[in-house]
């Protein structure tokens, strides 16, 4: 983990963090001692060999509030990261076209807290091998006032084809209660899924 602290001691400071990361992962084959029957389809577990990079930054903000104390916040993120399949896909039907090794999607995902009330967050995959998006999602979130939150994003997928917007009105109630609205609007039908 690096970081640099940007501002002065006395007043409102920044801090950036950047955290790089490896993760490799590997799961043998199994035999007919090992392989166990998966309960359902959670309980499946595949042959794995393959690495996951990453990169994330971290924003932080420290503001004086009119007390005299101080408020720290994570005020946005953004992460990149790409995985590395060093096996391939097998089978007849992928031995011509990924006999071995072959990147993942390009993932990038950003979330930032503008103020404490608005929140903008977005995701997409990048199959840079295809020259096209596989997944791309945005959204906001407001809080206008302590008890209500208002909702509204996008969400795309390739395969299968998905293309959805989605709204959302919430209200939270005394005593943990908790009311809420929300519809999906099907862009690609053009019709409200519910």
């Amino acid at each position: 983990q690096l970081f640099r602290i940007y501002g002065s001691q006395e007043g409102s400071r920044y801090k950036h963090v950047v955290e790089p990361s490896i993760t490799y992962h590997w799961i043998p084959h199994f035999t007919e001692k090992t392989l166990q029957q998966p309960f359902d389809i959670f309980d499946d577990v595949f042959h794995r060999n393959d690495f996951m990079f990453s990169i994330t930054n971290r924003f932080y903000a420290r503001t004086a509030s009119p007390g005299g104390a101080f408020a720290t916040r994570e005020f946005a993120l953004l992460r990149i990261s790409q995985g590395l399949d060093l096996t391939g896909q097998s089978g007849a039907a992928f031995s011509q076209v990924a006999p071995g090794p072959f990147f993942s999607d390009l993932t990038i995902e950003a979330r930032a807290q503008l103020t404490s009330t608005l929140t903008l967050r977005t995701d997409v995959a990048y199959d840079a091998s295809q020259g096209q998006l596989d997944i791309a999602n945005a959204g906001i979130a407001l809080q206008p006032l302590p008890f209500t939150t208002i909702s509204l994003e996008r969400r795309f997928r390739r395969d299968p084809n998905i293309d959805f917007i989605n709204g959302a009105i919430g209200l939270a109630l005394p005593k943990g209660w908790g009311l809420a609205y929300s519809t999906g609007y099907n862009a690609r039908d053009k019709s409200f899924a519910g």
